[in-house]
């Protein structure tokens, strides 16, 4: 099931493309290298918890419960792409950088005053760990003790400004630690580190009411977003690198060494797809 999730995600990521690139399509920013945060998230939540997203968590958005139209008619300027519907806890994906981490911890809050035991989880980049707005929403649900998870995708690039500028930390997940909230780093690109770290941050939220702050490294394998030439301020050796980290290759690798996959199965997937 991740495999089909994971190959239908990737598809609809370079059909997208395809489409801006022949004018049918606004601007897009693709999903391609850093699937697997937001999908081992979505697999630990409840149906009742909150994903709060920026703009490059397809897999997790989906997964969750909203229809993968939504996000082709947000890119193409249609307003009802940002319709969410009945029954799915999300909301309409945020363009402004880190606005959203700033309504996770409201809905979060609503959601410890009204005792349902529901939590939010919220992404973000790394360079959103740099707004005023990231700062703002660490103090109130570390001071208030709302259970809200913040989730850092460490794509090594804000646009075309790497970490080691954006931050001086030795890790992006440091800078939780000021709040008194616990941290964790993981592997971005294995399904099974994040989920072990998202299953840890959903119970400390859900059960004590804590924020916890999670780091997952991984990397944008394509450009910032279609508008952008990323060959401009990254060298090939370092994307040849990360390739070679591809999840999506990493999970076909894992399945094939446990026998439990097969040329024949990824054709007739694609297929599928």
């Amino acid at each position: 099931a991740i495999m089909e999730h994971l190959v239908f995600c990737r598809l609809l990521d370079e059909t997208a493309f395809k489409l801006q690139r022949s004018g049918r399509m606004g601007t897009y920013p693709q999903n391609t290298g850093q699937e697997m945060p937001s999908l081992a998230a979505a697999m630990a939540m409840e149906k009742a918890d909150w994903l709060v997203t920026c703009y490059r968590e397809n897999t997790g958005l989906f997964w969750h419960g909203l229809p993968p139209e939504c996000i082709l008619l947000h890119w193409m300027g249609d307003e009802r792409g940002n319709h969410i519907p009945a029954g799915v806890n999300a909301t309409p994906i945020a363009i402004p950088i880190g606005t959203q981490m700033l309504h996770a911890a409201g809905l979060a809050w609503a959601e410890k005053v009204k005792k349902t035991g529901a939590i939010a989880v919220t992404f973000f980049g790394d360079g959103a760990t740099s707004e005023g707005d990231f700062h703002e929403a660490m103090n109130f649900a570390a001071n208030l003790d709302i259970p809200v998870v913040f989730f850092c995708q460490n794509n090594q690039w804000a646009i075309s400004v790497p970490t080691s500028i954006q931050c001086s930390a030795p890790t992006v997940a440091q800078r939780g630690m000021a709040y008194g909230v616990e941290c964790l780093q993981c592997d971005g690109n294995d399904i099974f580190a994040v989920a072990w770290c998202m299953k840890k941050a959903i119970d400390s939220a859900r059960n004590h009411n804590r924020p916890v702050f999670i780091e997952a490294v991984t990397y944008r394998l394509g450009d910032h977003t279609t508008a952008d030439d990323a060959r401009r301020y990254r060298d090939d050796e370092e994307v040849a690198l990360w390739q070679s980290r591809d999840p999506l290759k990493r999970m076909r690798a894992f399945l094939e060494g446990k026998g439990m996959w097969n040329d024949a199965q990824q054709v007739e997937l694609d297929e599928h797809a």
